[in-house]
C-alpha cells in the first residue's frame, strides 16, 4: 500500500491506517510531534534561510552515543512556522531509505509548504535542490544540526 504525492510518484507507507498530519503531506509523517524534539527552543529564521521560518527539528529515530550515521527508516521533520505564530507553512524532510540514493548515504529530502490554514501543502523542492546545499554537513551525514543526546 502507498500514496501519491504529486507527478504519479508513489511512496510506500509502513502505516496504512496512519493519517498525514496535514493534506498534502505524506502518511508516514503521522505522530512526528510525538518524536523526540531536537531543540529546546524554536530556531529563528536567518537572513540567508533556505526554510525562511521559525523552525522545530523532531527525529524519529535520533542518534546513540557513538552512532555516527543515522539508521535506515530514521525521519527528520523540519517544522516551519510563522514567528510569533502556530501557523505550520513548512515541513521538510530527511527520509533515510536503504538502498535509495548511496551517493547521500540513503537519504531523500523533501520540502513542502503552503500560504495559509487550511490549504493544502504542495512540493516545492527535493533532491539535488536539497543535497546542493546538504552536501555541507557530508561529514555529519548531511545533517546541519547538533544532535541532542
Amino acid at each position: 500500500a502507498g500514496f501519491s504525492f504529486g507527478a504519479g510518484r508513489t511512496e510506500p507507507s509502513n502505516t496504512p491506517a496512519a493519517k498525514a498530519p496535514f493534506p498534502g503531506v505524506p502518511a508516514y509523517l503521522a505522530g512526528y510531534k510525538r518524536w523526540p524534539k531536537n531543540n529546546r527552543r524554536a530556531i529563528p529564521p536567518r537572513a540567508s534561510d533556505p526554510h525562511d521560518s521559525s523552525k522545530q527539528i523532531y527525529v524519529s529515530k535520533p542518534l546513540k552515543r557513538g552512532q555516527k550515521r543515522y539508521a535506515p527508516g530514521t525521519i527528520i521533520v523540519k517544522e516551519g512556522s510563522e514567528p510569533g505564530t502556530k501557523f505550520v507553512k513548512l515541513i521538510a524532510i530527511m527520509r533515510k531509505v536503504r538502498g535509495f540514493n548511496r551517493q547521500h548515504n540513503g537519504w531523500q529530502m523533501i520540502e513542502w509548504s503552503r500560504g495559509s490554514v487550511g490549504q493544502r501543502f504542495t512540493e516545492v523542492a527535493r533532491g539535488q535542490v536539497c543535497y546542493s546545499c546538504h552536501v555541507g554537513a557530508r561529514s555529519r551525514d548531511y545533517v546541519w544540526f547538533k544532535p541532542q543526546r
